[in-house]
């Protein structure tokens, strides 16, 4: 790097500039290269680009650096082409697929499959050179297995085809239906601009009225159409064909009804027999009760594209126990919500997921809940992650669902780590009916919450830190009683899991001579229940003491 003065002739300075030389093979074309870096001027970038011309240089034509890019061997054609679709992205959507694709992402899957083809290539022509000799190099079955997965592959490559274009070109979305049902209305209120013509005339939209936008990141092509219905003028006639010619284009139709119609019914039948039977497309029809709907609510459409919050199980121990699924999910959410975002960093940075993360924990989750969820409404797709095991169980989490629920927002729970599931399992304790506690208060109602469990029939779940675990089993011995039975398990899928199984007396013992570490799941064994002969015979002790 250099700094200084750039002139014409020596003598009139232009500007202060930066000099960065990028030396072979670390630059972007994989040439030497300079790069000139000047205030933002209109005049004083001509003026150095014409400084530059006229000691012999010449100006790049479109796309050359990524071409000598290409030349050079610093891209495939893939990424070549990623650059164009990156430059000419309008919504962040296409932003994402292009950064996904300029990072190879493609080049990966095509790198995948030309490997399985290779071998599926191979394996066949050594069954054909070699078929009338006694050497088999591959069984049928691998062949049929191979052969399934480079199938599934191409068929996954030709959908991602489909998605992409769509991304980049914008997804063509019809509003159709009859006249005056609120199609133009919609349209405007979709762009928030008056761009097509609303009045209570039937037919005011003779013609398509076509408009871009971006929709939750997601650009689309609207159309607007003439109203559907059976005309003698020759324009709006021709107008409704071009209606029809929307609905057979469109990769999304919205069908506007009224919903204060009487014959609602009849109408959405008409409806599916054009959908289905005229143009072969499936129909999703989203509805309330509209019997039970106030009169005003019925005259109203609501048109909302919302994202999804999935709730995601981390590791309690080995972070070989995330699911593949929860991985690919935390690559393709907008953010990742992180109980601590130092600790949850060191798992995604494990599996190279470089997705952004934002806290959300105890200490803020009443402030960011109704913040998070109204941008989820609004179509972000978010995941929640814990620390360890599944968020809202004794985590941050019960706030954030409470408030997507509010919303109609889409919650998901992925399957997987709960820390108390295999310390129960592997306790040696009744299982199949149990009550999980948590982590017992502190300080406030701690003993009246042990009080009331000391009659709790079921087996009892209780976490609790290494530095109260003495503690807490001298209490559980003098309220549940000494000798009941109950497991201790720390460092769960760790290297230094340890259960400790035997009555309240023997664990804290044990503990009181070992020095406890890692986070514990405490399972106590339930009150012992009193059976029939036995309750009678009690009784009947009560009523002669009685009497």
């Amino acid at each position: 790097m250099a700094f200084g003065d750039i002139s014409t002739d020596g003598k009139e300075v232009l500007d202060e500039v930066l000099v960065t030389i990028m030396r072979t093979p670390h630059s972007y074309t994989g040439e030497d290269s300079v790069e000139i870096s000047c205030h933002a001027s209109p005049y004083i970038t001509q003026q150095v680009l014409l400084a530059l011309l006229d000691m012999g240089a010449r100006q790049a034509a479109p796309g050359e650096f990524t071409m000598r890019a290409f030349m050079n061997g610093k891209m495939d054609l893939s990424r070549a082409e990623a650059v164009a679709d990156l430059i000419a992205s309008t919504s962040r959507a296409s932003h994402r697929l292009a950064m996904n694709q300029l990072k190879g992402g493609f080049s990966n899957e095509l790198g995948k499959l030309r490997d399985k083809l290779l071998k599926l290539t191979t394996l066949m022509e050594l069954e054909l050179d070699f078929s009338e000799e006694d050497v088999t190099f591959a069984d049928r079955e691998e062949l049929s297995t191979l052969c399934n997965e480079v199938e599934a592959v191409m068929r996954r490559l030709a959908d991602s085809f489909s998605v992409g274009n769509a991304v980049k070109n914008g997804v063509p979305v019809a509003i159709v239906g009859e006249t005056n049902t609120g199609k133009s209305t919609l349209l405007n209120a979709l762009l928030r601009e008056d761009r097509a013509i609303v009045s209570d005339i039937p037919g005011t939209t003779r013609d398509t009225v076509e408009q871009e936008c971006v929709l939750c990141g997601i650009p689309v092509r609207l159309t607007d159409t003439a109203g559907l219905r059976d005309s003698s003028d020759p324009i709006e006639a021709l107008g409704i064909e071009r209606s029809r010619r929307s609905i057979a284009g469109a990769q999304i139709t919205f069908w506007m009804l009224d919903a204060s119609s009487s014959d609602i019914t009849a109408e959405i039948e008409e409806m599916r027999k054009i959908i289905c039977d005229y143009f072969d497309r499936s129909l999703d029809i989203f509805s309330d009760d509209l019997e039970n709907q106030e009169e005003e609510a019925r005259n109203n459409i609501y048109i909302c594209i919302m994202g999804t919050l999935y709730l995601i199980p981390t590791p309690v121990g080995n972070l070989e126990d995330i699911t593949l699924r929860a991985l690919r999910i935390l690559k393709e959410v907008d953010l990742i919500l992180a109980e601590d975002t130092r600790t949850s960093g060191l798992l995604l940075k494990h599996y190279e997921i470089n997705n952004r993360l934002c806290a959300h924990h105890k200490f803020n989750e009443h402030q960011t809940a109704e913040a998070f969820a109204s941008r989820i409404a609004a179509g972000e797709t978010m995941a929640l992650v814990s620390d360890a095991g599944t968020p809202g169980i004794s985590d941050p989490g019960f706030m954030l669902v409470r408030a997507c629920v509010a919303k109609g927002v889409r919650v998901e729970c992925l399957p997987g780590a709960t820390a108390f599931v295999p310390a129960l399992v592997a306790s040696g304790l009744p299982c199949e009916r149990f009550t999980f506690e948590g982590f017992l208060p502190q300080k406030k109602g701690r003993n009246t919450r042990l009080q009331e469990l000391q009659s709790e029939p079921r087996t009892m779940i209780i976490y609790e830190s290494p530095y109260r675990i003495v503690k807490s089993l001298a209490q559980f011995a003098e309220v549940f009683g000494a000798d009941r039975r109950m497991a201790a398990v720390r460092e769960i899928s760790k290297k230094f899991e340890e259960c400790v199984r035997g009555t309240i007396a023997e664990v804290l013992a044990h503990f009181t001579e070992h020095e406890p570490k890692g986070e514990f799941v405490l399972i106590v064994e339930g009150a012992p229940q009193i059976k029939n002969k036995d309750k009678k015979k009690k009784d009947n002790h009560k009523e002669r003491d009685e009497e």
